[in-house]
């Protein structure tokens, strides 16, 4: 999962669990956590009960069900909207 970006000395590493959200990236700052994961005192982590989160994401808050899912606070997880209907957001 591993990023990169360029500096003038060639290729630099993104910190560990960090990954770049598109091709070319040339900062540090272009790293951020990976899909699935938001920043959390300066490290990732995994988002919970089946929510995942866009590259970059930097809030809990940020970790979302999927489409076709929504937020149950009934069983702390993302639950299925069913057959016949679909959540937009």
């Amino acid at each position: 999962m591993g990023g990169a970006y360029l500096t003038s000395q060639g290729c630099e590493l993104c910190p560990i669990g960090m990954t770049t959200a598109s091709i070319g990236a040339t900062s540090i700052d272009q790293c951020g956590c990976g899909l699935g994961t938001y920043l959390k005192d300066g490290a990732c982590e995994s988002c919970k009960g089946g929510t995942t989160a866009a590259v970059g994401a930097t809030l809990l808050e940020q970790c979302i069900c999927p489409l076709g899912f929504f937020t149950s606070t009934e069983i702390g997880a993302c639950a299925s909207c069913g057959c016949d209907s679909v959540t937009t957001r």
